[in-house]
């Protein structure tokens, strides 16, 4: 499979907007625009997803569809707030939400919100690079997978993603509503040339848009998490191998 190059001749924000459940009674939807106005206003920002834009409140799910709009217009409203900035979207990965309706009727729902919204889909795995002037930057991102309600837990499956996609810069996840990033680093052996080298990378889980009152995660007990989405600043003006790249990351809210 390819990995699809993005270039730009200048810095770029790129934001990591995920698990935003746009149907649910609990999406703050206000703060979802503006991060949505942002990216539109902005010649420099960009935007990826680690999935979960919907909120997929059908029948025998998890989600109460008494507290979520209809697919259909959720799916409707969504397409309206992202057509604007489909072009500015690096990719997007699929996520346990939408999967309710490929295991249920068996439609794929991603596949279709690229189609209709035009974003591209990368799949369950998505790896993309990112070249700023003559800098790389190659991003892993992957929805996530359950990693329990301590912050540990969350933290690994960032780590089982860099384990998963060795040698990647940016690793970058949602599902867990919990915002973090940390960087690690890690020895790379040049069988070629006989040299070891050290590999940094940029670890980071978004946040979402639900708010926490009378929302499922009130419900179950999970701590409330800051509310919004990541923003990552890649920079231009450092060429050279990955110690040398510089990445700046922030919660937009």
């Amino acid at each position: 499979m390819n990995i699809p190059t993005y270039r730009f001749n200048h810095d770029i924000d790129l934001f990591i907007i995920g698990d935003v459940h746009y149907g649910d009674n609990c999406c703050n939807r206000d703060l979802f625009r503006k991060a949505v106005n942002e990216v539109a206003k902005r010649h420099n920002a960009y935007w990826c997803s680690p999935g979960d834009l919907l909120n997929v409140a059908i029948p025998g799910g998890k989600s109460n569809p008494a507290k979520s709009m209809s697919l259909q217009d959720e799916q409707d409203e969504l397409e309206k707030i992202l057509k604007p900035i489909a072009h500015k979207c690096l990719g997007f990965v699929s996520s346990n939400h939408h999967h309710r309706v490929s295991r249920t009727i068996g439609y794929e729902l991603d596949k279709n919100l690229s189609k209709i919204i035009g974003l591209p889909y990368l799949g369950a795995l998505g790896i993309f690079n990112i070249v700023c002037e003559k800098c790389a930057y190659f991003a892993a991102m992957h929805h996530g997978v359950s990693g329990g309600k301590k912050k540990g837990g969350k933290v690994n499956s960032l780590d089982e993603l860099e384990k998963l996609v060795p040698g990647a810069n940016l690793y970058l996840e949602g599902h867990s509503h919990f915002y973090t990033t940390h960087n690690s680093t890690t020895i790379h052996i040049d069988k070629k040339r006989l040299l070891r080298s050290y590999q940094s990378a940029t670890c980071v889980a978004t946040a979402s848009y639900l708010n926490y009152d009378n929302s499922y995660a009130e419900d179950k007990k999970y701590e409330p998490h800051p509310l919004g989405c990541a923003k990552i600043t890649l920079f231009a003006h450092n060429p050279g191998n990955s110690n040398n790249k510089k990445i700046e990351v922030k919660l937009f809210s």
